[in-house]
C-alpha cells in the first residue's frame, strides 16, 4: 500500500490544527494518593478561591482535608476549594519519600476526600514531547539517533492521544499519566517537540490510533489479536526482519521464559481442579488461555490473562502474548518472546532501523503502511 505524505493539503483537519493550538488538560500522580503535596515556583502566580498571589522564589505547601485544601504561602494559611498555579516557565512538586517531578504550564488542585487532585494544563505539544520522551527512556537515550526516534515517537503519541481524546469525558481532564492514556513525568527536558503536530491519518482522513509497544519477539499483528472486537487495517502484520533478521534481536526482551504450577493459577484465577492449560492462537500470538479444570474447561481472552498474571506474579512474568505453553506434571512452562502485545510500532525495532540509517518517516512507513503523514 503507497505510504504519502502530505503537507497543506485539504487534509488539514481539525485533528492537525488542534495539535497546533490546543492545550492538553492531564491528570498527574493519581497512582500515588496523595494528601500533601509541596510545590515551588521561581515566578508566576496563584489564584485560590477568593484572591491571588504573586510567586517570586514560591514554596506552597498543600495539604487535603476532606473536601477543602489547607495552603501554606509565606507564612499565610489560605483555605480554598481550588487553586490554580500559572508559571512563567515550570513548577516543581515535591511528594511521597524525596519524589520531585517539573510541570509546564499550570497546575489546577482541588481535593475530594482527603484526596489531592492535580491536573496539568501545557501545550498539546510539549505534553506529547514529553511524554515520547517518558515512554523511551533506556532505549536510545541522548545517542545521536536520538532525535530522530523521538519524532517517531511523538507521531505515534500524538496520533494516538488525538485518537482517544473522549477516554476521560466526564473528568475535568482529557488524559491521565499513566499507561492507560500515555506514561508521563512532566518535563524531562525542554519540552520543545521535534515533529512540529505531525500525525498519521487513515484513509478516512482519522488520527491512526498508533499503538506501539517495547519489543515484538520478530512477530508483529493487528489490533484484533490482542483486543478481540478492536479493528484497524494500517498495521503491519507479521514478521519485523529486514534482510532475514528480526530488527529486535538486541532487545534484553527478545525472549524470555517463566515458571508456575496449578495451585498458583488456580488460586489466582480462583478454579478449581486445574489440570492443564494451553491456548487459542491467531496470526502466531495468543489471544485466550484455555483452563482445563475437572469440571470443564474455562476460557480467559489474553488482556485479561496477562493483567491478572501481572498482579499475582509482578507485570514482567508474562511479558507478552506471543508464548507456547508446556504442562509438565504440576507446573506450567512459558517460552515467550517479545514485550509488550506486538501491535503497531515496535520500539526496538524502530530504535534499529534508526541505528542502520532510517529516518523517522522510513520507520513509520514500515510498521504503519497505509496511513498517511500529515503536517
Amino acid at each position: 500500500m503507497i505510504f504519502k505524505i502530505v503537507f497543506f493539503t485539504a487534509i488539514l483537519s481539525f485533528y492537525s490544527i488542534a495539535a497546533h493550538t490546543r492545550t492538553a488538560r492531564i491528570n498527574i500522580l493519581s497512582k500515588y494518593d496523595l494528601n500533601s503535596i509541596v510545590i515551588t515556583a521561581d515566578s508566576g502566580s496563584m489564584k485560590s478561591d477568593e484572591e491571588s498571589f504573586i510567586l517570586d522564589r514560591a514554596r506552597i505547601i498543600i495539604n487535603a482535608d476532606k473536601d477543602t485544601l489547607n495552603i501554606r504561602h509565606q507564612g499565610r494559611f489560605i483555605n480554598s476549594k481550588n487553586i490554580t498555579i500559572s508559571t512563567h516557565n515550570s513548577a516543581a512538586i515535591y511528594f511521597g519519600k524525596n519524589l520531585k517531578r517539573k510541570y509546564p504550564g499550570d497546575l489546577i488542585i482541588q481535593c475530594r476526600n482527603d484526596k489531592l487532585i492535580i491536573i496539568n494544563s501545557c501545550e498539546f505539544d510539549t505534553y506529547i514531547h514529553s511524554a515520547a520522551v517518558a515512554e523511551s527512556k533506556g532505549l536510545i537515550d541522548k545517542s545521536p539517533y536520538y532525535t530522530e526516534f523521538i519524532k517517531v515517537m511523538e507521531i505515534c503519541a500524538r496520533s494516538y492521544l488525538l485518537a482517544n481524546g473522549d477516554r476521560h469525558i466526564e473528568k475535568e481532564w482529557e488524559f491521565c499519566d499513566l499507561t492507560h492514556c500515555m506514561h508521563y513525568e512532566g518535563l524531562l527536558d525542554d519540552g520543545k517537540t521535534f515533529s512540529a503536530g505531525e500525525i498519521l491519518i487513515d484513509s478516512n482522513g482519522k488520527p491512526v490510533e498508533c499503538f506501539f509497544h517495547s519489543t515484538c519477539g520478530g512477530l508483529l499483528t493487528k489490533p484484533d489479536v490482542f483486543w478481540e472486537n478492536h479493528t484497524g487495517e494500517t498495521f503491519r502484520e507479521g514478521n519485523d526482519s529486514i534482510n532475514g533478521r528480526s530488527l529486535c534481536g538486541k532487545s534484553p526482551h527478545y525472549s524470555w521464559t517463566a515458571k508456575t504450577d496449578y495451585r498458583k493459577l488456580s488460586d489466582v484465577f480462583r478454579l478449581q481442579g486445574l489440570n492443564a492449560i494451553d491456548a487459542i492462537y491467531k496470526s502466531g500470538r495468543v489471544s485466550k488461555i484455555i483452563f482445563k479444570t475437572e469440571k470443564g474447561q474455562v476460557t480467559v481472552d489474553i488482556p485479561r490473562f496477562m493483567s491478572v498474571c501481572g498482579r499475582a506474579y509482578g507485570w514482567n512474568f508474562i511479558k507478552s502474548n506471543y508464548f507456547f505453553i508446556k504442562n509438565d506434571n504440576d507446573s506450567v512452562l512459558f517460552f515467550g518472546k517479545g514485550l509488550g502485545h506486538g501491535v503497531g510500532l515496535c520500539q526496538y525495532g524502530a530504535a534499529e532501523m534508526i541505528r542502520n540509517g532510517a529516518n523517522y518517516v522510513d520507520v513509520l512507513k514500515f510498521y504503519f503502511p497505509g496511513a498517511e503523514l500529515t503536517k
